[in-house]
């Protein structure tokens, strides 16, 4: 599929409307944020004209960004100011009035709402639009469906509420597996109404293959260390306490072996630091990475380990696959064809399991090699964005077909 360069006309596809509660650079919050900035950009570059609407959050800190509207890689981006930082830290609660204001009163009409949350008031914003104006909705819940991490009650009472009704408004439910798939019948979602896409991700361009060396030049790594990359939010759930452990039987076998965590705090990081200096675990810590640094991190890494305890559809795990890293994490938290093809070591969450596989890789740089390929291959067949986006184009076009 080729991208369409800057400045043509977009006047003649179809105006799809994205609405999420963050947006990047709010990369922070995880999975779904670097999901939503390659589609909408990949959209974009094959004819779509994109806009988003999000708030003016940049972190889970509650940090805000300062202009509410821009426009970056062909995408039209809308941000409304949040209220009440002390009602989001409490519940995680996002109210942006003037995104509902808009909902109910504007005059724009997009061809398609492609809603990428479920539980949110972005979600109520977005299913009043669809309503009052008409409009079809595609929901893409990225694994939201099922009750997890907590709040389990306000999540149950915004169900019975609005998210019964929302779930049944939309026209399709984009799915990222069989499992979420699964998850929709909680709903009263019947199988025609749901479409199973899984996420995509760009392809790293020869270039940025062959500048090896800069992220460990940069944190003064030397050659020899055997780095193991983790990517993701610091936190229990993640499974960071559990690859510390893993590294301290490690580290007694293969002393150069080094730790790179990547990613922003989310309640574990300095409990994480405190277990590696008392286990003596080689440790760095270099906070959130993107674009050209997180290629950087990645390019340099020997092993990419996720041993977390749930995830739906990691885009960590298929971008270290492009850059052909072997993986290591637990089988029941990847995508089925990696586990066909064999496409790296899944084991069970426990120390002793993770640390005889890191160190079998270790002393195995054939191992690492094939295992790495086969990763790569997989992400090629399977989860290439322009494939994703193909695949997400025709179901544009049989929504907007239908009503």
């Amino acid at each position: 599929m080729k991208a369409i360069p800057s400045g043509v006309d977009h006047s003649g596809r179809p105006e799809i409307l994205h609405v999420l509660p963050h947006f990047r650079p709010a990369f922070g919050f995880g999975g779904p944020d670097f999901t939503s900035d390659i589609l909408t950009t990949a959209l974009s570059q094959i004819g779509y004209r994109v806009t988003v609407w999000t708030t003016n959050i940049r972190g889970p800190d509650g940090t805000r960004i300062r202009g509410l509207s821009d426009s970056s890689e062909g995408v039209k981006i809308m941000r409304y100011r949040y209220v009440s930082k002390s009602l989001y830290r409490f519940s995680n609660l996002l109210l942006s009035p003037g995104m509902l204001i808009d909902a109910l009163t504007a005059a724009a009409r997009p061809d398609l709402v492609h809603l990428h949350d479920f539980r949110s008031f972005q979600a109520a914003a977005a299913h009043v639009l669809c309503t009052r104006q008409h409009i079809p909705l595609l929901l893409q819940p990225h694994g939201t469906l099922r009750i997890l991490g907590g709040k389990d009650r306000l999540k149950t009472a915004y169900d019975a509420i609005l998210g019964t009704r929302l779930a049944k408004r939309a026209a399709r439910i984009l799915v990222l597996s069989e499992s979420e798939a699964a998850d929709c019948s909680f709903f009263g979602i019947t199988k025609e109404k749901i479409a199973l896409i899984p996420n995509g991700v760009p392809l790293p361009t020869q270039q940025v293959l062959l500048e090896r060396g800069r992220f460990r030049r940069e944190y003064g790594i030397g050659k020899d260390a055997f780095v193991i990359l983790f990517m993701g939010r610091i936190r229990e759930s993640k499974g960071v306490f559990l690859l510390v452990n893993a590294m301290e039987m490690l580290t007694k076998v293969i002393p150069n072996a080094l730790l790179v965590m990547c990613g922003p705090d989310d309640g574990a990081m300095k409990q994480v630091r405190l277990m590696a200096v008392e286990k003596g675990v080689r440790l760095l810590l270099p906070g959130l990475v993107t674009g050209k640094k997180k290629a950087e991190a990645f390019v340099d890494a020997d092993v990419f380990c996720l041993p977390s305890f749930f995830e739906m559809q990691s885009v960590a795990l298929l971008e270290a696959a492009s850059f052909e890293l072997p993986i290591v994490a637990s089988p029941d938290n990847v995508p089925k064809e990696f586990l066909t093809a064999q496409a790296g070591m899944f084991v069970k969450l426990e120390p002793s399991s993770l640390s005889e596989c890191l160190l079998y890789l270790a002393n195995s740089d054939s191992a690492r090699k094939e295992l790495g390929r086969r990763s790569k291959a997989t992400v090629e067949k399977h989860f290439r964005i322009d494939r994703v986006v193909e695949e997400l184009s025709k179901l544009y076009s049989e929504v907007l077909e239908n009503g």
